[in-house]
């Protein structure tokens, strides 16, 4: 979906009386979550958008290590072994549920972060200003780790300045002001009655700290099988590892001596004991709660990179560790996604006409659940977009654009004011209310042109669609399967 939103803004930017200024309009030019889409837009000129996107994700693996080493080799040495440690979760559930501009902002303020500790209550100017820069990076690209950095900074000024065993930690306040700053550009998008509507969690405590002790927000493979177990069993050995080097190197400290690496000890395990009582929705985002086991671990790690030194058997053990544990996650990756990314690609490959210039995006059975059960995310849940993508068609219910964070809002044409935020972007919910409501097919069958069913089950028969297709006798629909995407076109 981040693709067609991509390519929906880069015409609008080139030609506001294009195709889709029917449907969309510019609302932001650089709101958060811009980065990702200028990113992509700028590929796509030279190559054909779904290279593009794998290429932007390239990117985000890339960055992710690099980010995570930068910020474990500040707070010591040993972070040259600990940072290793960021391999075995580079595939993640937040990349691969679809929040590449989070992934791509927390590796951004990895290396903020970074650049905040190797500096500290340094008088360089040019630091500051790069520190200050990485951060406005963060905040076009996703607001939520740039609350981490701050939160990371003002407790280490904090611990510092009551310590007293830093005195120059005020030299250090005049950076996180200006960065603090960026919290204002923030509040210019923010919906605060949303945000207040959101306060509350939607789930259990007791159903969070299972979530989170199954480590489900690190990695998506489905607990079945040997290899599977065997990376859950290296995570929890290594999350442990870490904090017990973490809370060692803080018992070995030197009289006098504070580390930012004792900061991000406390300071994550404080974090880890208030995620389960956070809101998981907050101002129209999800899963926001969901993405944060991931910065525990970031933590956990920078903390046991103050070590003062690991002997050549731990050095060595640990290496094989993570070599073993990222192995394993790659070959799980190659065995349970190689089949998925295939069936997507045949899809892709096909050369399919266009069906009409607007249509939905439904499912084609009645929930969204799928019958890939190695992995614990929907690969297919947002893959037909790439067919409106490539054709330049428009995506009636399209997903978010009631979001104040997004470069894109919707025009009357679309069906954003007609339904809930939650029913434009739950694709089975739209499919019943067409079912069960002659209102709503009232409202949106005249404008569609076609729909776009997902059978993420692989069950999906001519008469699954027509409880949708001929809840209405008035239309009429020609259907062609290609594997999981099912194509129907009103006829006139």
């Amino acid at each position: 979906m981040h693709l067609y939103l991509a390519r929906v803004l880069g015409d609008l930017l080139r030609d506001p009386h294009s195709f889709y200024s029917q449907f969309y309009a510019v609302q932001h030019w650089l709101p958060p979550y811009s980065l990702h889409y200028y990113m992509l837009i700028a590929l796509t000129k030279f190559v054909p958008s779904l290279l593009a996107e794998k290429i932007v994700i390239c990117i985000i693996l890339i960055c992710f290590c690099c980010g995570v080493r930068s910020l474990a080799t500040a707070n010591g040495h040993e972070g040259r072994t600990f940072s290793l440690f960021a391999f075995p979760i580079a595939l993640n559930w937040p990349l691969m549920m679809g929040f590449q501009n989070y992934v791509l902002s927390l590796a951004l303020a990895c290396f903020a972060l970074g650049v905040w500790i190797r500096n500290t209550g340094r008088d360089s100017l040019a630091t500051r200003a790069l520190f200050v820069g990485i951060c406005a990076l963060v905040a076009i690209t996703h607001p939520l780790p740039l609350l981490l950095v701050l939160g990371f900074t003002v407790s280490d000024l904090a611990m510092r300045a009551v310590s007293s065993l830093q005195p120059r930690w005020w030299k250090d306040l005049s950076s996180f002001v200006f960065a603090a700053s960026l919290l204002l550009y923030f509040r210019a998008f923010t919906d605060t009655h949303r945000s207040a509507q959101d306060l509350h969690p939607s789930e259990s405590v007791l159903t969070r700290v299972h979530y989170f002790i199954g480590l489900h927000g690190l990695d998506f493979f489905a607990r079945t099988g040997l290899a599977s177990r065997y990376l859950q069993a290296a995570l929890y050995l290594i999350v442990l590892l870490c904090i017990g080097f973490g809370v060692s190197a803080f018992m070995k400290r030197q009289k006098g001596v504070w580390m930012p690496a004792y900061t991000w000890l406390f300071v994550t395990l404080l974090f880890t004991l208030a995620l389960p009582f956070l809101p998981d929705d907050l101002s129209g985002s999800k899963a926001l709660v969901s993405r944060l086991q991931i910065v525990t671990w970031i933590g956990f790690l920078a903390s046991a990179s103050a070590f003062p030194r690991l002997s050549r058997r731990w050095t060595v053990a640990l290496i094989l560790l993570a070599v073993s544990a990222a192995g394993v996650s790659l070959g799980l990756g190659q065995v349970r996604l190689a089949p998925i990314a295939r069936r997507i690609a045949n899809v892709n490959q096909q050369k399919l006409p266009l069906a009409g210039n607007a249509g939905l995006l439904l499912s084609a059975g009645e929930d969204d659940a799928s019958n890939f059960d190695a992995v614990t995310y929907e690969p297919l849940h947002w893959q037909a977009a790439n067919y409106f993508t490539e054709r330049g068609a428009a995506i009636l219910n399209t997903p978010w654009m009631d979001s104040t964070w997004l470069p894109l809002t919707a025009k009357p044409a679309l069906l954003t004011g007609s339904f809930t935020p939650w029913t434009m972007e739950c694709y089975h919910c739209l499919r019943k209310q067409l079912v069960d409501s002659a209102a709503v097919r009232a409202t949106v069958l005249p404008r569609t042109d076609f729909i776009a069913f997902v059978d993420q089950r692989g069950h999906a028969t001519r008469a699954t669609l027509d409880k949708v297709l001929q809840a209405d006798p008035s239309y009429h629909w020609t259907c062609e399967q290609h594997d999981w995407l099912w194509l129907c076109r009103k006829l006139p």
